[in-house]
């Protein structure tokens, strides 16, 4: 399988002139808004701009290592960066906050793509505990810090700049992005042309109910690979544009995966049964629980983590044994109420998982013997 590498060896030598931008332009932007940019790209303070092609430039120079990332962006930065397709394409505006206290991870930048359009890019769940934890806020309350920085940036831009406007992410930036363009000021949205979400997550009920979001989904765009796990959760837009990809399970998630022919991603028949299923148990592990049972269960697993001292994920890797001797003694010192929201959420988990592959099985086996009956 190809994937946005190769793109951009096909088609690097062709301007947005020639030919028009697509869904493939649109994973290539939101993988690049990964990238560490501080001290390269000017940020919101600044009408100042830098190219691509000096972005990788600058990039390369300052040994930035984020290899440790899954979809490290180091690969495409340096390839878009020497095609004639993206290389003048402009950046500005970079936004990086990640707030312990006020649980937001939050990073975002926009591309000048000609003059009269531009690409507002959503970054998705880094590397840190916070922006994890801000993903899982999303489970139960109508609204997170990031998704309100989210709206507060896009109005910035929209009118700073006089353009059409593109707006899209990966993971979490896609919800954002979805979320921005729903609740901006109306002479902002109005602008909008298309939003992308790859492989976002979706919202609750509050939420899909508010006419911004109804009034704004004609203008999304969901695009998740066959076993796509992070882009079911919650409620989404009905019409998904599913696509193949070269792993399995989780490790679809990430962009490099996801399969590409000419200007268009590989189409697959739709979602695989395994991302059927899961994202029934989900749905029915979420309506077993109550928000604040959730609420309880997301913070008390979070500060638990948080209480080691670490940041990051990775962190808590390069020294399981001690990190994950800290947590096991938060987990024990919580109150019996927080520890029973706890079991309760890992038995209905469990049950929610059985059920649906019983009934699964069922259904299987009931169309197996019909079929014979024939």
């Amino acid at each position: 399988m190809y994937n946005i590498l190769d793109y951009i060896s096909w088609r690097g030598d062709l301007s947005f002139a020639i030919s028009p931008f697509n869904d493939i332009d649109n994973l290539v932007l939101t993988e690049l808004a990964y990238a560490a940019m501080e001290e390269i790209t000017p940020g919101v303070d600044s009408d100042e701009e830098i190219t691509l092609k000096e972005f990788a430039s600058r990039y390369k120079n300052m040994k930035y290592d984020q290899s440790y990332m899954i979809n490290n962006p180091a690969p495409l930065i340096e390839s878009s960066g020497k095609s004639r397709r993206f290389r003048d394409i402009k950046l500005k505006y970079y936004v990086n906050e990640i707030n312990k206290e006020k649980n937001v991870q939050f990073s975002a930048v926009t591309f000048i793509l000609d003059r009269n359009s531009c690409y507002v890019a959503f970054r998705g769940t880094d590397n840190s505990l916070t922006g994890w934890r801000e993903d899982f806020v999303l489970s139960y309350a109508d609204q997170s810090n990031g998704q309100n920085k989210a709206v507060e940036y896009l109005n910035y831009v929209g009118k700073k700049l006089n353009m059409n406007m593109l707006v899209g992410g990966h993971s979490k930036g896609g919800n954002f992005a979805v979320y921005s363009g729903a609740f901006c000021d109306k002479s902002v949205s109005q602008r909008i042309k298309r939003i992308y979400s790859n492989d976002g997550p979706g919202f609750n009920q509050n939420i899909i109910e508010k006419q911004g979001y109804k009034e704004i989904l004609p203008k999304v765009k969901l695009i998740i690979p066959e076993d796509s796990i992070i882009g079911i959760i919650m409620s989404n837009t009905e019409k998904k544009h599913v696509v193949k990809s070269s792993a399995r399970g989780i490790r679809q998630h990430n962009p490099y995966t996801w399969s590409v022919l000419s200007t268009k991603f590989e189409e697959a028949k739709g979602q695989s049964k395994s991302s059927l299923l899961m994202d029934e148990a989900i749905d029915r592990w979420a309506a077993s629980m109550t928000c604040e049972q959730r609420e309880n269960v997301i913070c008390a697993v979070f500060d638990s983590l948080e209480s080691t001292g670490a940041d990051t994920f990775s962190e808590l890797k390069s020294n399981k044994k001690v990190y994950y001797r800290k947590v096991i003694k938060a987990l024990f010192a919580l109150n019996d109420d927080t520890k029973k929201d706890i079991m309760t959420g890992a038995v209905n988990l469990a049950k929610t998982g059985k059920d649906v592959l019983w009934e699964e099985a069922h259904k299987s086996l009931n169309s197996l013997i019909k079929n014979k009956g024939r």
